[in-house]
């Protein structure tokens, strides 16, 4: 009976989170267990399972984002590491939209208003739509969004490859953009890196 219980508490959480995951947006260990009906201490063994589930059969790794409170997870493609020719058309677009934006958080090194994002992605003639969760502020209680190099972006695309990319296609050399340089040094080697 219990061996059922956690079948069905792991079937509901994969269509929980596969129904969520296009959104990526980190998905609270608490509304899991909401969804679950279980008390959120007692997720880890269905999440576990689930992790297999996700991964065996789509494709996609559940990761804990660290150093968040409260729990959340993300949810990860193993497309990350392929080749354009593996991915459809609509894979490209989003792959190289999502390449667009980190880039220039990354070359700007700092958050970006939304406002700024659609005039970067304006000059590039990209009209972009994004479906987000609103966050009112409570000085002027307009929606505000801020884009900043998260979590996600160092699990899809490290500081490097963005740098690389960004100089060679700017016909520059990576260590041209210095303080670009030393932070993608530091984030890949921290141990090597002078501070």
């Amino acid at each position: 009976m219990e061996e059922l219980s956690q079948r069905n508490i792991a079937n509901c959480l994969v269509q929980f989170i596969l129904n969520n995951a296009a959104s990526k947006i980190p998905i609270k260990a608490s509304d899991m267990a909401q969804i679950a009906n279980v008390p959120s201490k007692s997720l880890a063994v269905p999440l576990e399972h689930v992790g297999e589930i996700l991964k065996k059969n789509f494709g996609i790794i559940l990761q804990v984002v660290p150093n968040v409170s409260p729990k959340r997870y993300i949810c990860i493609s193993e497309l990350c590491g392929v080749t354009p020719l593996q991915l459809d058309e609509k894979q490209k677009r989003e792959q190289i939209l999502l390449f667009i934006i980190l880039a220039y958080i990354f070359m700007i090194q700092s958050p970006l208003q939304e406002e700024r994002l659609e005039k970067f992605l304006y000059t590039l003639d990209i009209n972009l739509y994004l479906k987000r969760e609103k966050r009112h502020s409570d000085v002027d209680a307009e929606t505000q969004f801020i884009y900043s190099w998260g979590y996600r972006s160092t699990v899809e695309y490290t500081k490097m490859d963005i740098l690389n990319a960004t100089a060679n296609i700017m016909g520059k050399s990576p260590d041209f953009f210095i303080d670009q340089y030393k932070e993608a040094q530091r984030t890949e080697n921290p141990e090597n890196v002078d501070q």
